[in-house]
């Protein structure tokens, strides 16, 4: 009976969590990612190859789509929000990547601003994600594709 119950617990766990990602897939891939570079903007699209970043890479490295905008926007304002990446922008500068400004768009007019990190490695991408709280960031290599990682 006992590992019933703990058969039941886990089953109900690995549920929820597997709900939770297919919730949070679905909302990345419906979010329409900005990147702006000399006066244009280039969409990057989650589980797709994107060119554009392929051209700008000239080594197989990795790239990372990232914000410090809280992943729960009604316990911060705007102004918090604005703060914080401009926290993981000097961050970004301090650690000498490259790397572009960049908005997610989602429904109902809701939009983050955001950093696509040139040559970054997945460790370090995560590293700033979980620092910033965030739930998953956006990671590619270069001829791969882009895909979420769960923090």
């Amino acid at each position: 009976m006992i590992f019933l119950c703990l058969s039941d617990t886990f089953i109900l766990r690995y549920y929820s969590i597997m709900n939770l990602k297919n919730q949070y897939h679905n909302f990345f891939k419906n979010t329409k990612y900005l990147v702006f570079f000399n006066n244009s903007s280039f969409a990057i699209e989650i589980d797709k190859n994107n060119k554009w970043l392929d051209d700008i890479l000239q080594k197989n490295n990795g790239w990372a789509f990232i914000t410090a905008y809280n992943p729960l926007p009604e316990i911060l304002t705007g102004e918090e929000n604005k703060k914080r990446n401009k926290d993981l922008e000097s961050q970004i500068k301090k650690s000498g990547y490259k790397y572009f400004k960049a908005v997610g768009k989602g429904e109902n007019n809701w939009e983050e601003e955001s950093f696509l990190i040139i040559n970054i490695t997945k460790e370090h991408a995560m590293e700033l994600g979980k620092k910033y709280s965030q739930l998953a960031i956006l990671y590619g290599k270069k001829h791969e594709t882009a895909g979420i990682i769960y923090l």
